[in-house]
């Protein structure tokens, strides 16, 4: 809802292309001040800011190649298992994960 994303403090996007709405659109509805990451094997053009389209008044999608102008925005290219387990890793959560996927039968093939 509206309100969700106005209360988000950190987006995590992962394994979507962006371009299909409503969900596309969740990458610019979340408050200025909130950091975006992005988990994915490659990166979706249609999700990325275009300063040519900026010109006409599209200021949306993520900043990674604008580095003056990026203060937010993180690309970590990867599939979504490994992704989600580094970050896991990365925060102190890496026991905790590999015991939920162990709970429900291991990491898929």
């Amino acid at each position: 809802t509206n309100d969700d994303t106005k209360a988000c403090d950190l987006l995590i996007v992962m394994g979507t292309s962006l371009a299909v709405r409503p969900f596309s659109a969740l990458v610019d509805m979340v408050p200025p001040t909130c950091p975006r990451v992005l988990i994915n094997r490659e990166v979706p053009s249609s999700a990325l800011y275009h300063p040519i389209r900026a010109l006409m008044g599209d200021t949306k999608g993520f900043r990674f190649d604008d580095e003056a102008r990026n203060y937010r925005d993180v690309l970590h290219l990867a599939n979504c298992d490994d992704g989600v387990a580094q970050l896991c890793e990365l925060v102190g959560w890496g026991e905790h994960l590999n015991a939920l996927v162990e709970a429900g039968g291991g990491w898929p093939p």
